[in-house]
């Protein structure tokens, strides 16, 4: 990656699971002439065929903290999906890196594993889709598993919506979503470590999304000092894609707040120190 100045300080978005870095075109669009958004493929998506092998979130985070070192400041990042919780690992990693930190549901299962009955619950939602990606890989049958997992994320029948080449390209990412599952499963992140994310926090919400995502943005939202929560009506897990101008807005209205302060010294933000 190249080093970049800029007039104001660059974005760093972390696209989910499934996809690439194509996903946040709509938000560079969005944001020209006013900030540079820098979206990299998170490993095994795109051109990044890195894999790691670090346990756990810190596999896919320490390749992006490469990346954000090259810029040569500090950056808004943002995440969706699995890119939150690779965000939510960064932050926690190194703050030094960060201004702000924006994610739409990030899936940090971690925080759902040996809690409450209701929690617990939620994530044997979450397990029994990874368990069908995986099980399909091996018996050979990628599309079943990817499948389940897209009508999860999109509602039910979203993949008999897909035509057959986009569905050909969704099961060749089987095996990379099933490495996402497993280092999200093996995270050892807690409730309480999230404490240690001290930038000015934004998470999102759809209301129309599963209950497990709503009900862990809520617990993410709770647990770090300096966070928002933004529950967005009539949008769903994928609405960073499908829904990219609602987001977006919110993206430039969090990541706006910060830069006035930064620049002008002016706390437009109640709970920026």
């Amino acid at each position: 990656m190249t080093n970049f100045n800029f007039s104001t300080s660059p974005v760093v978005a972390l696209h989910s699971s499934a996809s690439s870095s194509r996903q946040w075109q709509s938000l560079k669009d969005f944001l020209e002439d006013r900030f540079t958004v820098i979206a990299p493929d998170l490993p095994g998506y795109g051109k990044n065929r890195e894999t790691g092998n670090l346990p756990g979130l810190e596999g896919d985070a320490a390749p992006i903290i490469r990346e954000i070192e090259l810029i040569g400041e500090p950056v808004h990042l943002v995440g969706h999906s699995y890119g939150g919780a690779i965000a939510l690992k960064i932050a926690m990693m190194r703050p030094d890196l960060l201004l702000s930190l924006t994610v739409f549901e990030p899936v940090m299962f971690s925080l759902m594993i040996g809690t409450t009955v209701k929690q617990m619950n939620l994530f044997g939602e979450i397990a029994t889709v990874a368990n069908s990606v995986q099980n399909s890989i091996m018996a050979g049958d990628a599309k079943a598993g990817m499948a389940d997992f897209i009508n999860y994320w999109n509602g039910q029948d979203a993949w008999l919506s897909l035509p057959e080449a986009v569905q050909d390209k969704f099961a060749d990412m089987a095996e990379t979503v099933n490495r996402n599952f497993c280092r999200a499963f093996e995270e050892k992140t807690k409730a309480e470590d999230l404490k240690k994310i001290s930038v000015p926090t934004m998470i999102m919400v759809g209301l129309e999304s599963p209950v497990a995502t709503q009900h862990l943005g809520g617990v993410i939202a709770k647990a770090i000092p300096k966070a928002k929560l933004a529950m967005l009506p009539c949008l769903g897990h994928m609405a960073p894609i499908d829904s990219a101008e609602w987001v977006n807005a919110r993206i430039l209205h969090h990541i706006s707040e910060i830069e006035q302060f930064r620049v002008t010294g002016v706390n437009a933000v109640r709970w920026v120190a």
